[in-house]
């Protein structure tokens, strides 16, 4: 949609900057400068990753998760606060294909108002429907008909509506521009780089800066950047380096098969587990004595999953591109898939990994039930983990007692063991990254309230004195920021013959679409609309002078036009049949008094009061509204040349027999009592009922007769007219009438001809 405004007159602040080749002129241009960024999750919580970006009328929605600690609605992220409306989100951009980051997509995109577009890199989706489907099963939830939040045809739906986007791609949607770069963290995961009207946003979603056995690090974007938006899971904590991470976990599960015991390491189906069971079939490549202990990767998703990462080679790290060269890494010699625990023999010690990752369901859950009992057993956590789940409340309680899924206690005597192989950027990453990104704007997300404080706390010390702000707002809590820069607007056809120059007037049309200015001449207006068909939408405003009361107006209006109602003076109140009105027509006007409003005519033309002393019509231009418009414009013209209608106005809402008896006191002061004739009883006032004679008696209503000099005198009050059959004697009259009405109604003076 293109809005067309007029040039430099109407347009109040010196924001826009034309130029045509080398050359540049300021001009006016009136746009919203707010930038609003409102978690719907992830706000002072790990989990429901979903963030809303507003600026210049558009609107960005960021990942689209649940949450793992709960069930059913209650982890949906907060789609039913007032500030969401799923209908005006233009792009939904989602960064990688965990739960917390995705499963919520498919009900955002079928059981809501969204018609926007979505977007995530190749191996996400490949990955997601898989996910997906996995999500409404180990949830528990979809085996209580009527509670699942979605389908599978729900699921198929939803892959149809998903584009995809690869590294780097540059893509713009309705004048929002952005493009990825690989985050490290999972296969295929991305940070989303957006640039509207100039300001960029850099969201991360979960990155890692350290490369591991098969991921790159996440890449720096070589842009600059005015708002960061960043994760904070580990607050100002500090991994421990790989290789020793790595020793912990091998000592952990050796130890346990030494011992007779049985080592469960719950894992995300994707993602860490691919790292873990490389790093398993090194070591049983590399150790004989353990082929005895069978690995064994519970689950149909991680054989699914890790066929798919087979694929995708060519986005890991050189490490694995170079084994690839020789033989696929994920083809396991020393690890066994098995789908369902029906093909799990539990005869002796082994290594079992299952998923979920934070043991709150599932095959996990089931493993972790069966061996809690026996202290020889082991539990190792890898991941991180949210509130409200088991494997949270195995490292922060430590409990004696564990209540199984069937709601028996028994004995926890199982050892628990905690070694991170989580790939999120800690502090000392996050830190080194701001510092090399150099942001203007910091705001955090995914973080623990108490981890994401302390690391608040670091920003800001850090950046005290740089004038970094820095952010971490509640979920549903509003960051808001303003950004002051200059419009640049480029001069096109006829215009731009001559090259602007310093301090003239350049006359035409300023042409918005797409958050892209454009200057050109009224007749190539539309060929300079866009590319998409064209001018669609033309919005007209007119400014008049106009010094009559507004009830004046409004009265003269209302004689000629039958739809007449009052609106908001919100700027966008008329424009309806607009497809999309830009930020800027949606501020409110500023009132130039208490009680100014807003009428709507026909629906199609609004007139609503400027300033003191000036009205503005505004319209959509078709040929409709444009006749509508000019009907509107002759009719506040005629109520300025003929004021004398405003008494015709107060007579219209006052009694008019009232105002008659006025006359006739004040007719009679001055000629005499006696010059009144005596009240007319013809037929017409006899006349009782309907028909003609009701509309004679309210015509006889507002006439006064009288006898002046001896002549009769005939005075319409309604029409303000004298008639009489003596000249001289009529036009006495008739001033006397035009002093009275004067001083009735002092706006304007009587109708009556001037002597």
């Amino acid at each position: 949609m293109a809005h067309a405004h007029a040039g430099d007159g109407d347009l109040p602040n010196p924001d826009i900057t034309v130029s045509r080749g080398s050359a540049k002129r300021s001009y006016p241009f009136q746009g919203d400068e707010t930038l609003e960024f409102i978690p719907l999750g992830a706000g002072n919580e790990v989990g429901r990753s979903c963030c809303l970006l507003k600026f210049k009328g558009k609107t960005i929605m960021f990942d689209c998760g649940t949450h793992p600690g709960f069930r059913g609605e209650e982890g949906l992220p907060f789609f039913d606060d007032e500030k969401v409306d799923a209908a005006a989100i233009d792009i939904l951009l989602v960064t990688h294909f965990h739960v917390d980051h995705t499963a919520a997509v498919p009900y955002f995109l079928t059981q809501t108002t969204f018609k926007g577009k979505v977007y995530m890199t190749f191996p996400t989706l490949a990955i997601c429907k898989l996910v997906w489907s996995d999500f409404i099963k180990v949830s528990g939830i979809s085996e209580q008909p009527g509670t699942s939040l979605y389908t599978d045809a729900d699921i198929n739906e939803a892959m149809d509506r998903i584009n995809v986007i690869d590294y780097h791609q540059q893509v713009e949607v309705e004048g929002v521009r952005f493009w990825c770069y690989n985050a490290g963290h999972v296969i295929g995961a991305c940070m989303f780089m957006v640039e509207i009207a100039g300001v960029r946003v850099l969201y991360t979603g979960d990155y890692s800066r350290l490369e591991d056995r098969h991921l790159m690090a996440a890449e720096m974007p070589t842009y600059k950047v005015d708002v960061l938006v960043v994760e904070s899971t580990y607050g100002i904590q500090t991994h421990e380096p790989r290789k020793s991470r790595e020793k912990q976990l091998i000592d952990a599960v050796e130890s346990t098969l030494m011992q007779g015991g049985r080592v469960l390491l719950p894992v995300f189906a994707i993602g860490r587990a691919q790292e873990i069971l490389l790093l398993l079939e090194e070591h049983w490549r590399n150790h004989p004595e353990l082929h005895k202990y069978p690995v064994i990767c519970l689950g149909a998703m991680a054989k699914r999953c890790t066929a798919i990462y087979q694929g995708y080679i060519s986005q890991m790290n050189k490490r694995i591109q170079n084994l690839n060269d020789a033989r696929n890494p994920f083809e396991f010699q020393y690890i066994r898939y098995i789908t369902s625990m029906s093909e799990f023999h539990d005869s002796r010690p082994s290594v079992v990994m299952a998923s979920p990752g934070m043991l709150q369901s599932g095959q996990s859950r089931e493993l972790f039930d069966r061996w809690c009992e026996h202290r020889a057993n082991a539990v190792v956590i890898t991941g991180y983990c949210v509130k409200n789940t088991l494997a949270k409340e195995l490292l922060e309680a430590q409990p004696d007692v564990h209540k199984l899924q069937n709601g028996h206690e028994v004995p926890l005597k199982i050892k628990v063991h905690y070694i991170s192989f989580s790939a999120h950027a800690d502090f000392i990453q996050t830190s080194n990254f701001i510092d090399e990104l150099k942001p203007s704007n910091i705001i955090l997300v995914h973080g623990e309230s108490n981890m994401m404080m302390q690391l608040k706390k670091q920003l800001q010390a850090k950046y005290e004195h740089s004038g970094v702000g820095v952010w971490s707002p509640d979920n549903t809590d509003t960051v808001t920021l303003t950004f002051h820069e200059s419009k640049v607007a480029k001069v096109v056809g006829s215009i731009a013959v001559e090259r602007p120059r310093t301090g003239a007037t350049l006359q035409g049309l300023v042409l918005h679409n797409n958050l892209q200015l454009t200057i050109c001449s009224m007749d190539e207006m539309e060929d300079y609309a866009g590319e998409n068909g064209g001018l669609r939408n033309l919005i007209q405003r007119q400014l008049i002078p106009f010094s009559q009361p507004w009830d004046v107006l409004e009265f003269h209006l209302s004689r000629l036009f039958d739809s007449i109602v009052q609106v908001s003076t919100d700027k966008d109140a008329g424009l309806k049949d607009a497809d999309k009105a830009t930020k800027e027509d949606k501020k409110k006007k500023k009132a130039a008094a208490a009680g100014d409003m807003a009428l709507r005519i026909m629906d199609a033309v609004t007139v609503r009061k400027a300033a003191p002393g000036l009205i503005e019509l505004e319209w959509v231009s078709n040929p409709v509204h444009d006749m509508v418009a000019d009907a509107v414009l002759s009719v506040t013209l005629q109520a300025l040349s003929n004021p004398s209608t405003s008494r015709a106005m107060a007579k219209d809402e006052a009694a008019l027999d009232q105002t008659a008896n006025i006359v006739r006191t004040m007719l009679a002061h001055r000629f005499g009592s006696a010059a009144l004739a005596p009240e007319a009883t013809g037929d017409a006032a006899e006349t009782g009922g309907g028909g003609e004679g009701d509309v004679d008696a309210a015509a006889e209503a507002s006439v006064v007769r009288l006898e002046v000099d001896g002549h009769e005198v005939r005075v319409d009050v309604r029409d303000e007219t004298v008639s009489c059959g003596d000249a001289d004697t009529q036009k006495k009259v008739e001033a006397a009438l035009k002093r009275i009405m004067s001083c009735m109604h002092p706006y304007a003076a009587c109708s009556c001809p001037t002597a």
